[in-house]
């Protein structure tokens, strides 16, 4: 049985619910510890080995969304609490599906012009903040990245609108396995995650997952069990 994920009124009562929240929800994952933990396949081509505090990692591409989830999974099921700011739709069940504990996540919508401020107020309690496509002036990202920095949070912004350089860029691309001769059932998907960035993260790095695999896991992925699985499709 799935969990039900929080939410954060949107009316005027922001700030309010926005304090409630702060007392409601205490980090369980150290401060002091340097990154928040991610799966296995993914440490590779972050420079910590994990989501560097104090940190903006940006996740762009067709798969960003579903990067996104499988980047936080590790980190909310061992106690970080995820915000989702600004989305539409999220698609919880395949957040869930990926490992994202829901019990750990938090719904907010900001009113107009709140945005800042709302990611501001939340990174005094929430170890992740991920942010679909919303407007942010270069001024009040530096603002804002400063404040990441000062309360040793993570900002993920999704997508391509954040305005200032990131300290971690990842890109996700990949196809579907599974269907032979135009017929068949989608059994995995192969995913090529690219990353870039600042300072430590400048040098290029790239690993290939099962995003997710057949039995469902995120995991390593070669060019053998690629053919392995289109050979038995066939």
């Amino acid at each position: 049985m799935t969990s039900t994920p929080a939410a954060v009124p949107d009316a005027s009562t922001g700030r309010d619910a926005l304090a409630l929240l702060g007392d409601r929800i205490r980090p369980v994952t150290l401060a002091g510890e340097r990154s928040l933990p991610v799966l296995e396949p993914l440490r590779s081509v972050l420079p910590d080995g994990g989501l560097g505090r104090g940190t903006v990692v940006t996740v762009d591409g067709p798969l960003a969304r579903s990067l996104t989830f499988a980047l936080v999974a590790e980190a909310s099921g061992q106690g970080s609490w995820v915000a989702l700011v600004g989305f539409e739709s999220i698609g919880l069940l395949a957040a869930a599906e990926l490992g994202v504990a829901l019990d750990r996540v938090v719904l907010v919508d900001p009113p107009p012009g709140t945005v800042v401020s709302t990611l501001a107020a939340l990174a005094d309690a929430i170890d992740l903040l991920v942010v679909g496509p919303v407007r942010i002036r270069p001024s009040d990202a530096r603002r804002l990245g400063a404040r990441i920095r000062e309360r040793e949070a993570v900002l993920i912004p999704t997508g391509t609108w954040w305005p200032e350089p990131a300290d971690v860029v990842l890109s996700a691309t990949g196809t579907w396995v599974g269907l032979g001769e135009g017929h068949g059932r989608l059994r995995a998907r192969k995913v090529r995650v690219e990353a870039t960035g600042r300072r430590r993260a400048a040098r290029p790095r790239s690993v290939d997952l099962w995003l997710p695999g057949i039995d469902g896991e995120i995991t390593l992925a070669d060019e053998a069990q690629v053919r392995s699985l289109a050979e038995r499709a066939g």
